[in-house]
């Protein structure tokens, strides 16, 4: 029963297209979360502009690293798997609320758990008040859109400008400089 619940909300959410509507919601959530989120970076130096890497084929690379990981099995985990597909599955809008909450605060502590064993270049920046406000941001953002769209392709595209961003232009690689594949 629950590897078909899986199944089912990953193909509802992979099939689930956007249209033009959508794409302007999530364009516009970006906006949004640009809008917050840089000037506070930047004025508490937690954001520093950064050169791209050098180079076409460098920039490509980086780009399809930044959406295999982290983006698409988080995407997969924190939005798609363990929330009700907003389409499909007919709950109470409260219910689906208080689930959205919940996986938001796992969503946060995700990011320690993950500094603190299994990818330790994140150490100590995934423990970074700030850092933790900007990840619950970015999972705020990506709920919203999931809930707005149905569709993996709008929060996987938040996701990953958001996290390229960050790490290619605003001094992310600096502060997970241990990542070989940085």
């Amino acid at each position: 029963m629950l590897i078909e619940i899986i199944f089912e909300r990953i193909k509802a959410a992979i099939t689930t297209g956007i249209d033009l509507k959508g794409w302007l919601i999530v364009v516009g959530i970006l906006l949004i979360y640009a809008a917050i989120s840089i000037p506070i970076g930047l004025k508490t130096r937690c954001l520093t502009i950064t050169p791209l890497p050098k180079g076409w084929a460098m920039k490509i690379l980086s780009m399809i690293r930044v959406m295999i990981i982290p983006v698409i099995p988080e995407e997969l985990l924190f939005r798609v798997i363990l929330l009700p597909h907003p389409f499909n599955e007919k709950i109470p809008e409260m219910q689906w609320m208080l689930i959205a909450i919940v996986v938001l605060a796992v969503f946060i502590f995700y990011h320690p758990v993950l500094a603190l064993t299994v990818f330790p270049p994140g150490y100590p920046t995934f423990l970074d008040p700030i850092f933790l406000a900007y990840a619950g941001l970015l999972g705020l953002a990506c709920t919203v859109a999931y809930r707005v769209t149905g569709s993996f392709w709008g929060i996987a595209f938040i996701h990953w400008v958001i996290d390229w961003l960050w790490i290619y232009c605003l001094g992310g690689r600096t502060k997970l400089a241990k990542y070989d594949l940085l």
